[in-house]
């Protein structure tokens, strides 16, 4: 995972708060910026907070250990210079529960505290293979990374659990939520103008499920040869999902998009029929589930994390197995079947999708950030 960390400078007395909010370099790869950046615009806009924001991280993946560690030690002083200089109450870390996070952050950890600066650690998903093993050193480590902060948000009720098992306090683990720009994703009207179209869109790495909707199609096109599916985003599975598609003589069916930005990625979410998202990434909340309840979307997706916490079948989605293209299949031409169930579900998705608007969410941020400087 690409360098993850944010800082959230929060300076509370009284009820003044100033912030100093990271943003990754161009080029970073990683979804941060694009789930913060709603609740930064909002934040932004409230009164009594004055917000300053910079530039940091390196992509990990196209550097070398030397350069990332060099990169990092950069990083911890720019970031030790910020605490010296505005000497915040609240560091808001932005990372992820993996062995080349913990090992980031045990810096961040040190240098906050050494400054006197409470963090608040928020996790972008995390393993719980690794925080439940007890394997060393990486249950001690992140033992020290989850103690030496005052407070940790995670984005699942699974998670939350996880880190309660592992044995730290209830009453420091947080269920957060990420922000959805409702309105940027609206206009769903055009769906039917294009015929059937079923939307991938994701990081094409093999946890997300890529290779098994191609392989759903294979089953799909023999009963409605008018569905088609549309793969957004890129990574190193493209290949390999392209392969098989030629294999599998879909090149009719499956189209690939490649890496496009967020604004242009919304005009699939409003002319595509369905969300197909066969995740077992270990991810907290997929902002591409999300996102389209705010389209208004129908959504097939795995019953995990903050999916399994907001949405319900049938109001919000139908759930399917992970690795099992047939019965995603089966979930597709179910839905297909039953165009009443599809519109119900565009019109609850749209409802729900209002309780992760930007200043619902960013209000109860502020709440977390209080009972901590309390």
């Amino acid at each position: 995972m690409s360098v993850l960390t944010t800082w959230l400078y929060v300076d509370i007395t009284g009820f003044d708060m100033r912030l100093a909010f990271g943003q990754l370099q161009a080029g970073v790869r990683g979804g941060v910026n694009t789930a913060e950046a709603p609740f930064l615009r909002e934040l932004e806009q409230l009164p009594g907070i004055t917000v300053k924001t910079f530039r940091y991280g390196r992509d990990g993946e196209r550097t070398s250990d030397i350069a990332r560690v060099f990169s990092l030690l950069l990083d911890l002083a720019l970031f030790a210079s910020f605490l010296r200089r505005y000497k915040p109450n609240i560091v808001h870390l932005n990372s992820a529960f993996d062995r080349k996070a913990i090992l980031r952050d045990m810096g961040y950890v040190i240098v906050a505290r050494l400054f006197g600066s409470r963090i608040f650690l928020k996790y972008h998903g995390s393993e719980g293979s690794l925080l439940l093993s007890g394997k060393f050193p990486w249950t001690s480590l992140g033992r020290f990374c989850v103690r030496g902060v005052a407070g940790v948000g995670v984005l699942s009720g699974e998670e939350k659990r996880n880190f309660e098992i592992a044995g730290h306090p209830s009453a420091r683990i947080f269920r957060v939520k990420n922000a959805v720009d409702c309105p940027a994703f609206r206009g769903g009207g055009q769906r039917q103008r294009g015929g059937i179209q079923l939307l991938f869109i994701s990081r094409f790495i093999p946890t997300k499920g890529l290779v098994e909707s191609i392989e759903a199609m294979s089953h799909i096109i023999p009963s409605r040869p008018d569905v088609k599916l549309v793969c957004v985003g890129d990574g190193p599975d493209r290949p390999i999902a392209e392969a098989l598609v030629h294999r599998l003589g879909l090149e009719s069916a499956v189209r690939f998009a490649g890496q496009i930005s967020e604004q242009e990625a919304r005009a699939y979410y409003a002319t595509s029929s369905i969300l197909i998202f066969p995740t077992y990434h270990d991810e907290g909340f997929p902002m591409v589930v999300f996102q389209s309840l705010a389209a208004g979307l129908p959504i097939i997706t795995t019953r995990i994390r903050a999916a399994a916490d907001y949405l319900e079948q049938p109001a919000n989605c139908i759930w399917v197995p992970p690795r099992d293209p047939r019965a995603l299949a089966e979930k597709v031409l179910y839905m297909l079947e039953n165009p009443k169930l599809m519109q119900d579900m565009s019109t609850n998705n749209s409802a729900l999708a209002e309780l992760f608007s930007p200043p619902i969410v960013a209000q109860e941020y502020l709440d977390i950030y209080r009972r901590i400087c309390s």
